[in-house]
């Protein structure tokens, strides 16, 4: 038996280098679709290929929301930084939420699985800390023609042409 294999050399750069964790999770359909499907930083990503993983091709979406710090009644902040100031908490896809199962839905026309986004802090990450501060468990979906990513919500191809504001997609998250 002869086994061949393939990398995806932004991923390697990102394992041997050291820049961030990739999570990832791939997805095959019945048709010869294949998808490598998951986030790294700040961005959401899939390799896709219609033609049995012989080529893929790249795409990604910077997914990063910076979220409002309130302030409660008695002057204190939400969050705070180490010395006392206000925090500069933002969303992301979180580092430690890499157990999903990826699939083709819909005539293989959507992938859809569990992610997570992470509520985090800039001085939190500047400062190396790992853990979000809260970690919310959503479901993403790929729209694959043309290619873009939803998360936490069910709509419809068309629906989904209008652009959503991440301030909808927070009241959606039930952020706010």
């Amino acid at each position: 038996m002869d086994w061949t294999y393939k990398t995806f050399p932004l991923m390697d750069q990102y394992q041997y280098d050291d820049i961030d964790r990739t999570i990832k999770d791939m997805a095959i359909s019945d048709d010869g679709k294949v998808a490598m499907i998951g986030w790294a930083g700040d961005s959401l990503c899939v390799w896709y290929s219609d033609n049995y993983a012989e080529d893929f091709t790249y795409s990604s979406q910077y997914w990063r929301f910076d979220i409002d710090n309130q302030q409660h009644l008695d002057g204190t902040w939400w969050l705070t930084n180490d010395d006392g100031s206000p925090a500069e908490p933002y969303l992301n896809p979180s580092p430690d939420g890499g157990h999903f199962n990826a699939i083709f839905t819909e005539d293989n026309t959507k992938i859809r699985c569990f992610a997570a986004m992470g509520l985090t802090t800039v001085e939190s990450a500047a400062g190396g800390t790992y853990y979000p501060l809260y970690f919310y468990p959503k479901f993403l979906l790929l729209i694959l023609q043309p290619v873009y990513f939803l998360f936490g919500i069910c709509i419809s191809k068309e629906q989904a042409r209008v652009m959503i504001s991440p301030i909808f997609l927070m009241i959606l998250m039930g952020m706010m």
